[in-house]
């Protein structure tokens, strides 16, 4: 799918996906909320990394994955979100995962790359740098 199909459905709502969105800091996470909202995007806000594990082991115990991206702060209460992507790879899921950080290290990129991060976008961003990494992974993923 071209970059402007992808925007496209997305705008025009022929691609609805779930989303969930994992920072402490609420006025990050209310801002990439919004903005994946106006994506097509439904999304679940989590305040913690701690929260986001959980959920994961929810999905994953039921069977079913319910969403199709997870966009998580990396140092966050309770697991930063590198343990998060890497708790969602130890359960055999496949989903799109964004990494929000405002400092991270060499070794840190390098372990989210190995766990197969789809992005890593450095604090502060400016919300166009968002919408560009979703169109990429609507791309690359076959519509529902």
């Amino acid at each position: 799918m071209s970059e402007a199909a992808a925007v496209r459905a997305i705008t025009d709502g022929a691609i609805r996906r779930s989303a969930i969105v994992a920072d402490d800091d609420e006025w990050i996470r209310e801002r990439v909320s919004e903005n994946l909202r106006g994506q097509g995007f439904q999304v679940t806000a989590l305040k913690d990394g701690r929260a986001l594990c959980a959920l994961i082991d929810h999905w994953a115990a039921a069977g079913e994955v319910p969403f199709q991206l997870v966009v998580s702060d990396l140092s966050m209460p309770g697991a930063s979100g590198l343990e998060a992507l890497g708790h969602l790879r130890r359960r055999g899921l496949d989903v799109p995962f964004v990494l929000m950080s405002g400092f991270i290290s060499d070794e840190e990129r390098e372990r989210a790359c190995q766990l197969g991060v789809t992005a890593v976008l450095d604090k502060p961003f400016d919300l166009g740098v968002l919408r560009r990494a979703l169109t990429d992974v609507v791309r690359r993923q076959p519509p529902r």
